[in-house]
């Protein structure tokens, strides 16, 4: 918003502090105006309406969910309008929450926490003994389900999800950084290797979340070659370790003509820039007889995309960048 607005805004809401204001406003247009979200591999400017009530079920230990659900259930059929009113409260706010474009964590739903608190404690007191007891176990349950991924709650999920939410969730959902220092440490101590997006190599690999899931990177193809693989075990919550055998690599349908495919057509939807780099250097990873066979199609791509000028601009770079490679594949190109 201009400058024009915050001030009229101030006018509006007078007597209250300007930062408050500021920042009231700032928060309303960030809502409408979204994020890039990401959700399961599908990353979307603004989200999707079902985001939030999806995060919530997958991000929230099983145990509690299914607490919150029965809680939430009892309460909303309570004879006492001061339970029902809560049960009412999340609800509202869980569906005000699907108009909300910026989606970035589950942490935007806290507010209906408080409000089911009362829910749950009607299950707690409930005059059939055996409904209190279940809700006791279910208390139990949810607090050793959480306390299995401390010190690193952010990466806490649903059961649901068999140990991959790293493949639904990312950013604020899982990886907010946590995870920097401890894998600087381990590659230090343990000798891992932090691999580079375009470039299949093999060894204890250790990749953040984020940069796996392609979100918020130069191009959400750049660690295509390892989706394929499990991780053997996570550090500091969001860090993944992988080992990757030279002879694991042919077998993954992300090995590089895949992955340079992907980029093609992500170049071929008006993504030029970011598919550039990444492509030339997948192709310098790549072996010999994949750059013999992907070189000339590339420079008839490049043509086709950008024209006959910047076809031949790059065959000369590529000449100097592949000496190997027969010189007639590139003058017949260009």
């Amino acid at each position: 918003p201009s400058s024009t607005t915050f001030e009229l805004s101030r006018q509006l809401f007078w007597g209250l502090p300007a930062e408050f204001v500021d920042q009231i406003l700032g928060k309303t247009v960030y809502a409408t105006g979204g994020n890039l979200a990401y959700f399961a591999g599908r990353q979307r400017i603004g989200g999707w309406w079902w985001y939030y009530p999806a995060a919530l079920a997958l991000k929230t230990p099983l145990p509690l969910f299914v607490l919150w659900l029965l809680g939430w259930s009892a309460a909303i059929r309570s004879r006492r309008a001061i339970i029902r009113s809560f049960a009412m409260g999340a609800a509202m706010f869980l569906v005000l929450a699907c108009f909300n474009r910026a989606q970035i964590g589950v942490r935007h739903l806290l507010p209906i926490v408080p409000l089911l608190a009362p829910c749950v404690a009607v299950l707690a007191n409930h005059r059939i003994a055996r409904v209190r007891r279940l809700t006791w176990a279910l208390a139990v349950a949810a607090f050793a389900n959480l306390s299995w991924f401390l010190p690193y709650p952010i990466a806490a999920e649903s059961v649901l999800l068999a140990g991959g939410g790293y493949r639904t969730f990312a950013d604020a959902n899982y990886d907010w950084g946590q995870a920097n220092s401890v894998i600087k440490t381990i590659c230090q101590r343990k000798g891992f290797t932090r691999p580079t997006p375009y470039s299949p190599t093999t060894g204890t690999l250790v990749v953040r979340v984020n940069h796996l899931a392609g979100y918020r990177a130069v191009s959400k193809y750049g660690f295509a070659w390892l989706r394929e693989f499990q991780p053997v075990s996570k550090v500091g919550g969001a860090g993944l370790v992988f080992r990757v055998q030279e002879e694991d690599l042919p077998t993954t349908s992300a090995f590089p003509p895949v992955a340079l495919t992907a980029l093609w057509h992500q170049g071929g939807m008006g993504r030029w820039d970011e598919s550039a780099h990444g492509i030339e250097a997948l192709l310098d990873a790549s072996p010999l007889d994949v750059q013999k066979e992907f070189l000339p199609v590339w420079l008839r791509f490049v043509e086709s995309q950008r024209g006959l000028l910047d076809g031949y601009t790059l065959a000369r770079r590529l000449a100097l960048m592949f000496p190997d490679l027969p010189q007639a594949s590139t003058e017949r190109d260009r």
